[in-house]
């Protein structure tokens, strides 16, 4: 074995295992790995598949990853022309964002620019793996730097890189696996800068987590200011008071060095966050602190349970299942008075008391949910533990002995209070008892070869984090291996799409297309396919968008990161220039006013409408209405009212507009439906809705009126906590209603739903059906009416509004330029959502750019003829750039003094 000590034997001392115990070492890690995860993920395997999360891999991050390789591409080949200034804005991205919002500048996924947008999908799934083989390594380096043994660091690897947080969350989110590989090099760095041995090490790791993700940084920032209070009195016994102050001095200086360095992606992406809903829905949904420092008595019981098991979670995304094994080293890491191991009993104590407070949670997941992502730092002290005590195992002590069976006699307690006590748990408990005698027996027999007791903690490790995966991904009853698609579908999703017939679609004016087929997985496919579409699911999205979408009821949107569709509502359509609706064929019903079919886009299967009265990018409007005003109208008063006139809170004298009034309801008719019929086991008294019986509701009759939309209005609809999938249809349309808790992760904070019944030629009478999904359920619902929206005057809005739009447009990637002739002064509204990157000039002259409708922006002109630029930059990217440039070259000259210093002390 490359892990025994040399021989005399002069075989041994020249043999390859021990002249290159590095090389060795890193082939046999990578055989063991490759063979653990064809055992561990055997069933996804078997079932087709690997680690292509359907939920969010599917729709979010390959379609991201894809983007990027293309993206590096065409900048490369820009650059190749001499074009090196690079595109920082693209109308792909949902309705237009900052490229910035989609990158992910992990440096790994810059391979993607030597793979085809095709093959994405093999590269994600290498990645994922690589990913999980790089964390191994990193935590090997931490253990060799500790004075760890080679056999013993690589052993707990694996139990570090295959917990329970890896194998739920890891194999979710590969971001989530980015802390992993960082954790032990930043403790290396933090280590060697405690020991006054290196501090540029330690700005390095800083500048490079920063890079890769900075939620992440952030916990890691709370992990190494507790790994530097526990390590600081161990690393110096002399004039510790005078010693902590440099310390903290050194830490701090060198931090904010490394930040600085990575300021040219930080501060865009505190920029992208903080103009996004996601803070202001954390920041309005409510907590009860005074509940905060303890869950519940259960709690210590579950979180004793699921330390060795990856298929129950202890609540708050706790999941922790390390390797059976795990739990008898720190049994005999505890039982053992050894100086060495006190550190490692604080971490590990203040851990499990963090684990036990909805506090600890709150603060590491950034103030804004209750949640426990921060859980892989304790399977690094988990396994770092193996690390130091496994060499225990060949003398264990009485007392060592007496706490292993006593934490197993326990841990069988704890089995027996739980409930429910699953199959799993009982198999889990099973080989926690069968690991501890095979332990104990290996220890103490005189038959055994002392040092073989490794091979027994090897075995039982590797066995239980086999049985791990079989259990979790093999479960036949509810297998996790169903949250993963098919082999080859992340792709197919996105090449053999309906919508590939308007990729990098070539129109002469600027538009987009919209359909009612957008939902779960292909949000993003504008981003893959490059066409402008209006749907996009991200983890971040402009507040101004999300005001608009919920402003006006729209239930294409779902949460604050997801957009689906305009819904078909002929003025959010008009406002947001799209040209061409998509539907099945024989779905014209789902089809916007206004639209006719176009042939040379349809097929038998999906035919495509094209907007007979198409917005240019910027119209120009002669009216307004006070943004005041516009708040205290009806949801689809506002959709009517920016047809007329233009949404300002800020409005100008100097503008010479003519002020619209929130007296007119614009022509919207709202009508309380007279015939309502429930369905049995649903009653409906003081607002609440109850439900015994899956999919029944209420079926309301209505008129439809010739020349108008027909809309449901569901007001103050809430249901607490649970997220549902409302249906709601007549006789030619069915749409989905996404409910949320007003405290629920991702809610939009709203309860207000306006539902397009679709337009009618013809007087006809119709009934809308409302199926609830759940049973035994209650639903609040406060108001229910039929709104009709005319439609006889939109041929003259649209012209009204084109009439002195801007002419000649040209879009470059960071520029929309054109022209327009004025015959009086008017705002120019601009179907772009606003940005303060945006800058715009009139005849050459910089010209202040308003908020306009909400979501979209403006400019104020004067009659005449004017030429129009607008130009943009990601905010924060200048400020940034000049940040890092100055501390990379204070990093540097800090380096070649520090060589200097070396060569004269060498001298």
């Amino acid at each position: 074995m490359i892990f025994e000590k040399k021989h005399a034997n002069e075989h041994h001392q020249d043999s390859f295992w021990h002249s290159h115990p590095k090389i060795s070492y890193l082939g046999l890690y990578s055989l063991v790995y490759v063979l653990l995860c064809l055992l561990i993920f055997s069933a996804n395997i078997l079932r087709g598949k690997l680690l292509v999360w359907q939920t969010d891999a599917v729709p979010q991050y390959i379609p991201y990853l894809q983007y990027l390789g293309d993206y590096i591409r065409d900048f490369l080949s820009n650059l190749f022309h001499g074009n090196a200034i690079p595109k920082l804005y693209d109308f792909h991205i949902g309705m237009g964002s900052d490229i910035r919002t989609v990158f992910r500048t992990h440096p790994l996924e810059l391979l993607s620019v030597l793979v085809p947008g095709k093959y994405t999908e093999v590269l994600y799934n290498f990645l994922m793996f690589f990913r999980f083989y790089l964390a191994g390594l990193t935590f090997t380096a931490y253990c060799r730097y500790r004075n760890k043994s080679r056999r013993n660091a690589f052993i707990a690897s694996f139990i570090y890189i295959f917990s329970g947080f890896t194998l739920r969350f890891g194999t979710r989110h590969p971001i989530f696996s980015i802390p992993l590989i960082l954790l032990p090099v930043l403790l290396i760095a933090l280590d060697k800068l405690i020991q006054k041995k290196s501090c540029l090490l330690f700005s390095g790791m800083v500048c490079l987590s920063l890079f890769c993700n900075y939620y992440y940084l952030y916990m890691n920032t709370i992990a190494m200011g507790v790994y530097a209070l526990i390590r600081f009195p161990q690393c110096h016994k002399e004039k510790r008071i005078s010693e902590f102050f440099r310390m903290m001095g050194r830490i701090i200086f060198f931090y904010l060095l490394g930040c600085g360095m990575a300021a040219i992606s930080f501060f865009p992406t505190v920029a992208d966050l903080f103009s996004s809903n996601r803070v202001a829905s954390s920041s309005s949904r409510t907590f009860d602190l005074s509940g905060m420092l303890f869950y519940n008595i259960n709690r210590i019981f579950n979180v004793f349970i699921t330390s060795v098991s990856c298929l129950k979670t202890a609540g708050y995304t706790t999941y922790l299942g390390y390797a059976a094994t795990a739990l008898p080293a720190l049994a005999a890491l505890f039982a053992k008075r050894k100086k060495e191991y006190t550190g490692l009993k604080i971490a590990l104590v203040i851990e499990f008391i963090a684990l036990l407070s909805p506090l600890s949670g709150f603060i590491m997941s950034g103030f804004s949910a209750l949640n426990n992502r921060w859980t892989y730092i304790i399977a690094f002290t988990v396994a770092f533990a193996v690390a130091c005590v496994l060499d225990d195992f060949i003398n264990l002590t009485r007392t060592q002995c007496g706490s292993i069976i006593a934490v197993t006699i326990l841990y069988g307690a704890a089995f027996l209070y739980s409930c429910p006590k699953t199959r799993e748990i009982k198999l889990t408990f099973l080989f926690l008892c069968i690991t501890t005698i095979s332990l104990l027996w290996a220890a103490k027999s005189e038959k055994i070869e002392r040092r073989k007791i490794y091979t027994v903690f090897s075995f039982f490790t590797a066995l239980s984090l086999v049985m791990h995966g079989l259990y979790l991904y093999g479960n036949f009853t509810n297998p996790y291996s169903s949250e993963f698609s098919d082999n080859g579908y992340a792709t197919e999703n996105i090449y053999a799409s309906p919508f590939t017939r308007f990729s990098d679609s070539d129109q002469e004016e600027f538009c987009r297309i919209d359909s009612n087929q957008i939902r779960s997985t292909t949000e993003n496919l504008p981003i893959s396919l490059r066409y402008n579409g209006v749907s996009l699911y991200n983890s971040v999205i402009s507040s101004p968008v999300i005001t608009y979408h919920c402003d006006l009821s729209n239930i294409g949107i779902s949460a604050v990161h997801r957009i689906w569709s305009l819904d078909g509502r002929t003025g959010m359509e008009a406002l947001a220039c799209v040209k061409y609706f998509m539907v099945e064929a024989e779905n014209e019903s789902y089809v916007p006013y206004g639209f006719s079919k176009d042939e040379s886009l349809s097929d038998d299967q999906y035919q495509v409408y094209k907007n007979d009265h198409l917005l240019p990018i910027g119209y120009t409007y002669d009216s307004y209405i006070d943004a005041s005003e516009y708040e205290s109208m009806t949801a689809l008063e506002r959709q009517q009212c920016m047809l007329e006139g233009v949404v300002l809170e800020n409005y100008s004298d100097d503008m010479n507009l003519t002020r619209l009034s929130s007296d007119d309801n614009f022509g919207v008719l709202t009508v309380t439906p007279e015939s309502i019929t429930l369905d049995e086991g649903v009653t409906c008294s003081d607002n609440i809705c109850r439900v015994k019986n899956i999919n029944t509701g209420i079926a309301i009759s209505y008129e439809k009126k010739a020349g108008y939309e027909a809309y449901l209005h569901l007001g103050d609809f809430t249901r607490e906590i649970y997220l549902n999938s409302i249906k709601i249809y007549n006789s030619s349309v069915t749409k989905s209603l996404i409910l949320r808790g007003l405290n629920q992760d991702y809610s939009l904070g709203r309860s207000d739903y306006v539902v397009n019944l679709g337009y009618s030629a013809t007087d006809s009478t119709d009934t809308v059906k409302i199926d609830f999904p759940k049973s035994n359920a209650d639903y609040h619902l406060g108001q229910l009416e039929i709104c009709y929206v005319p439609v006889m005057n939109y041929e003259e809005q649209i012209d009204a509004l084109s009439k002195q739009g801007l002419t000649n447009v040209s879009i470059t990637d960071n520029t929309v330029s054109g022209s327009a002739v004025l015959s009086k002064d008017g705002f120019m509204a601009f179907s772009i959502p606003y940005s303060s990157g945006w800058k715009a000039y009139v005849d050459g002259q910089e010209t202040e750019i308003y908020p306009a409708n909400t979501m979209y922006m403006g400019i104020a002109l004067e009659k005449g003829e004017h030429g129009i630029v607008l130009k943009y930059t990601t905010p924060g990217l200048i400020s940034g750039t000049i940040i890092s440039l100055s501390c990379t070259l204070l990093f540097l000259l800090l380096y070649f003094l520090s060589k200097r210093k070396q060569r004269l002390a060498s001298q």
